[in-house]
């Protein structure tokens, strides 16, 4: 609550996303929230850090990892800058300042939430990417499709190392870039990548709604 107040405070308007958004959504009471995770643009956090300290509230700052970490006994609250390169459709710099979430009731603190098809993109891009945590982001899957009733997403997941990617793959991942950080991130795929380099494309009925590197 209190983290929350001084984003609000401070004129930062988080997101919530992670374990507790899975169970606002769907009530799961296998769900064990522990953590709560919060999605702030980059630019915010001078002005988070510096609200901390003044509260004198501790906190551990990761600049290369674009996370900001509060703990208090088991709890711990996770403050995030929206990946670069993360893939999301519907997560970044940009979204984070449109009306694109939930509300929620935060223990009196009205907060915004990601909504349930953000949650199913979020799950989808995690497994894909996870090295190490493959089975607990499919049991989540799991019943997060118990709560659904449905399988998540129709979708098609391709990957591709860089050296065969086609000239049009390479245009719509330039494209891509573009939209969310201008025309100064075209990329040249064979100078800039490694040749092993893995990319993914996730269609739905064809058609790539989520891209991005592994």
């Amino acid at each position: 609550q209190k983290i929350l107040s001084l984003c609000n405070k401070e004129g930062i308007s988080p997101v919530i996303y992670g374990s507790f958004a899975h169970f606002a959504h769907t009530k799961d009471k296998n769900m064990n929230v522990n953590d709560i995770d919060l999605l702030i643009p980059k630019r915010a956090f001078q002005n988070i850090t510096k609200a901390l300290r003044k509260e004198k509230i501790k906190f551990d700052y990761y600049p290369k990892w674009g996370t900001c970490i509060v703990t208090k006994g088991k709890l711990k609250v996770e403050l995030d800058e929206v990946g670069i390169g993360s893939g999301y459709k519907t997560l970044n710099e940009e979204s984070l300042s449109k009306d694109v979430f939930d509300k929620v009731d935060f223990y009196g603190v009205e907060a915004r939430i990601i909504n349930l098809d953000q949650l199913e993109e979020i799950y989808t891009i995690a497994y894909l990417r996870s090295t190490d945590s493959k089975p607990k982001i499919k049991e989540r899957i799991e019943n997060l499709e118990k709560f659904l009733k449905r399988k998540i997403n129709n979708i098609e997941i391709e990957v591709k190392e860089n050296k065969l990617l086609s000239d049009k793959e390479k245009n719509t991942i330039n494209q891509a870039r573009i939209n969310e950080w201008g025309k100064n991130e075209t990329k040249y795929f064979n100078k800039d990548y490694e040749p092993n380099t893995k990319w993914f494309h996730i269609k739905d009925k064809g058609k790539i709604v989520t891209l991005g590197g592994l």
